[in-house]
């Protein structure tokens, strides 16, 4: 019996890549540097990406995005590469994290509620998507903080007041979004 392979798409792998959990995963490393693991070498501020519309289920993005010098144009081509309900999984540094001001390449920072204008549901999206001018849409399935178990229990009771105020005091290190791909 041949089983449908999931087909996972991970960008900016560096010397950590994700590797297959099982056989009815296929994974295709990207990256800007030939390493070992890598398949695909190619510059991600590069566009188009080197792959055909629809081809992914999964792309994986840990610690990459921040660096990337056009954010709008990076989520554009996940998303014309991702099939339709594929998933985006992104781990960025939060913005109050020291690690995501120190590194001299980062060019952006994010928060809890970044993704929320590529997501026609959220207030944000309802109220710029149209400013991104751009088709690519996504539904925020998940957001997380990477933080100690006391602020994850606080967190999901007072999200903003995190944000505004508690953040700078205990800050995250990251952020793990799930985005679903809308077309």
């Amino acid at each position: 019996m041949d089983e449908r392979k999931v087909k996972i798409l991970e960008i900016g792998c560096g010397n950590r890549p994700y590797l297959p959990v099982s056989k009815s995963e296929e994974v295709v490393h990207l990256d800007m540097v030939k390493l070992p693991h890598v398949e695909v070498v190619w510059d991600l501020n590069k566009f188009p990406y080197p792959f055909k519309d629809n081809k992914f289920d999964v792309v994986i993005a840990k610690n990459v995005l921040e660096h990337l010098d056009n954010l709008i144009k990076v989520m554009e081509e996940l998303w014309r590469i991702a099939k339709p309900g594929g998933v985006l999984k992104i781990t960025v540094p939060y913005f109050a994290s020291p690690v995501a001001f120190s590194d001299p390449t980062h060019k952006h920072f994010f928060t809890l509620n970044t993704f929320d204008y590529w997501d026609p549901t959220t207030k944000s999206g309802k109220k710029y998507y149209f400013q991104l001018s751009t088709k690519a849409k996504f539904k925020v399935v998940k957001k997380r903080l990477q933080c100690p178990s006391i602020v994850n229990i606080f967190l999901k009771i007072h999200p903003k007041l995190y944000e505004n105020i508690l953040s700078r005091i205990i800050p995250a290190a990251e952020i793990y979004f799930e985005l679903k791909v809308i077309k």
